[in-house]
């Protein structure tokens, strides 16, 4: 069960990365098109788009456009349902773990 709960792990990153990557392209598109004045690198908007995603949100980077912002609450709205998604599996591998673990040492005891 440590090994299903480690590929779970796992695998749960990679979707992050892959969700964090895709709304880095979309905002840094966006970006870059409607504030021409200060663009930001790929590196800026992956970071936006990872303290976006943990709902941190440190204010360094802000979106400033209507469009962007719209992006932007749609990604938050989606971590959001993502995260609970995630955080729910996690815990319902966690509690199928210990009961397994709970009948194995039940099972031992009255032997």
């Amino acid at each position: 069960s440590a090994y299903v709960l480690c590929g779970f792990c796992c695998s749960w990153l990679v979707w992050v990365g892959i969700w964090i990557c895709i709304f880095a392209a979309v905002i840094h598109h966006y970006h870059n098109i409607l504030v021409v004045a200060e663009p930001w690198t790929r590196l800026e908007s992956i970071y936006f788009a990872s303290a976006t995603f943990w709902t941190v949100g440190y204010g360094d980077y802000t979106v400033s456009t209507n469009p962007e912002r719209l992006v932007t609450c749609a990604f938050m709205m989606m971590s959001l349902w993502f995260m609970g998604l995630v955080l729910g599996r996690w815990g319902n591998s966690v509690l199928e773990a210990y009961k397994a673990a709970s009948l194995a040492h039940a099972s031992r005891k009255h032997q």
